[in-house]
């Protein structure tokens, strides 16, 4: 069966990787979630009332300080909306569906120096993270009760020029090219991630779903990169000077085996994704 020829379902259509998904697959036709993703009776119109063969599930509270700020409310749409999504699909059983695909998030896991396999502990480190492994979980416990077939992308970073201001990529932007400054001072700038550009992330999407992948793949580029050489790019020839602080280094790199033995790797490169970044930035 052809990709292009399904009816998707998706939650989250207004959020960056659900914006920028439809954009970018235009062929598709899309069945967008628009009531509210903790209410049951929602949640089970949709899923009664549509016939699509996909669902990707995308809608979540994201940015970590907002998870904070409010973590029940976090929790009963990140845990509890995932929770109505697989109650509904178990009690329904729609034909149809075929593929769910679940977004989560390198959050999962711990700080680690070595690149981290989808089998390694989990202890997510930050309370954003928790709430993304208890539906992981629920998902694992609930999929044997179900034909569907259910996949899991932990996300790893990614930069967007429409992310919330709460984000660093949109903060080292707001400090270098929307503020008058001559001296900025960040925290953390000895951290490294792992960062895809939101093509990455939706053509990892895209892949799994053409492959019906089941089970629980890493979307990373599998390379470090340092949050300094990130704030170095971006700075440019400005005439800044940039310091930071002297903490702890943490690592949070992918093992991305899994997925590139599927045949997906990430074709961007740190420099390509940030030369992105800043074009949309810029326009």
């Amino acid at each position: 069966m052809s990709i292009c020829k399904v009816n998707i379902g998706i939650t989250g259509h207004k959020g960056t990787i659900g914006r920028e998904f439809i954009k970018r697959n235009k062929n598709f036709s899309f069945v967008p979630f628009k009531g509210n993703i903790i209410n049951q009776t929602d949640v089970d119109r949709w899923i009664k009332g549509n016939s699509f063969q996909i669902l990707l599930h995308f809608a979540a509270v994201v940015p970590v300080q907002e998870v904070e700020r409010n973590f029940f409310k976090a929790k009963k749409v990140n845990y509890g909306g995932t929770k109505n999504l697989v109650d509904a699909i178990i009690k329904y059983r729609p034909s149809s569906l075929i593929w769910f695909f679940y977004a989560s998030t390198s959050h999962v896991y711990k700080y680690s120096n070595k690149r981290i396999k989808e089998n390694d502990k989990k202890s997510p480190i930050t309370r954003y993270g928790l709430t993304k492994l208890m539906a992981e979980n629920y998902i694992l416990q609930k999929k044997k009760h179900t034909h569907v077939k259910f996949c899991i992308g932990r996300v790893f970073s990614f930069f967007h020029h429409k992310q919330k201001p709460s984000y660093f990529i949109q903060d080292v932007y707001k400090k270098i090219y929307q503020q008058n400054n001559t001296h900025i001072f960040f925290t953390g700038l000895h951290q490294y991630r792992d960062v895809l550009g939101v093509k990455d992330v939706c053509g990892a999407i895209s892949f799994l779903c053409r492959k019906k992948a089941e089970g629980i793949y890493n979307i990373a580029s599998g390379k470090k990169t340092k949050l300094l050489k990130i704030v170095k790019i971006l700075l440019g020839k400005k005439k800044i000077c940039i310091t930071t602080d002297q903490g702890k280094e943490k690592n949070l790199t992918a093992n991305i085996e899994k997925i590139k033995k599927l045949g997906w790797s990430s074709k961007q490169n740190i420099k390509q994704i940030l030369s992105d970044y800043l074009k949309n930035k810029l326009i």
